[in-house]
């Protein structure tokens, strides 16, 4: 009997471990985990991400964030996504005011906003939304990501698709990249 008992708790602490996030549903997203992937760190130490090993990636950062770039260069842009991960330095709240300058910035640069929503993405207080327009004279979609980290700090994640070929597959292939990042705290 005890032995069934542990048995029934390991398999619901693996389901439940790989059950999917809000954002994930919202995008119809299948759990994938990338193979061969290398393992990076900010330069200032807040986090760390895995990605795949092919990926061109690059760091950067200033006194007020520390970000990594990366994009699979070996597709041709309208079949891959540009992930750009930032670390950042700032107070952050999702207000009223916070939602009025995001929607200033969306019209500013002539996108339409396709959906957006405030969520709980790992553990922390979010809010992501996606934005369809054109830039560079391809159709374009953008992802991004924002996770309040606490009082002074927060997270942002930005996803760059161009054309209009498999968006959601590479939205959902971007969050499995963005799903192995771990905060230092």
């Amino acid at each position: 009997m005890r032995k069934s008992i542990l048995l029934l708790m390991s398999i619901m602490v693996i389901v439940a471990c790989q059950k999917q996030s809000n954002i994930n549903k919202n995008f119809n997203c299948n759990i994938e985990n990338h193979k061969d992937v290398k393992q990076y760190t900010d330069f200032n130490k807040n986090f760390k991400i895995k990605i795949p090993s092919h990926f061109n990636t690059s760091l950067y950062y200033n006194s007020h964030q520390s970000e990594i770039f990366t994009a699979d260069t070996t597709k041709q842009l309208s079949e891959s996504f540009i992930l750009k991960t930032s670390f950042n330095h700032g107070e952050i709240d999702f207000n009223n005011d916070f939602y009025h300058k995001t929607d200033s910035l969306i019209k500013r640069n002539n996108f339409e906003l396709v959906s957006s929503k405030n969520d709980i993405i790992k553990e922390k207080n979010a809010y992501w939304y996606v934005v369809k327009g054109i830039k560079k004279e391809f159709t374009y979609h953008q992802l991004n990501l924002i996770l309040k980290l606490s009082t002074n700090t927060y997270f942002s994640a930005t996803t760059d698709l161009y054309g209009e070929n498999n968006i959601n597959e590479r939205i959902c292939a971007s969050l499995s990249i963005f799903k192995t990042i771990e905060f230092f705290e």
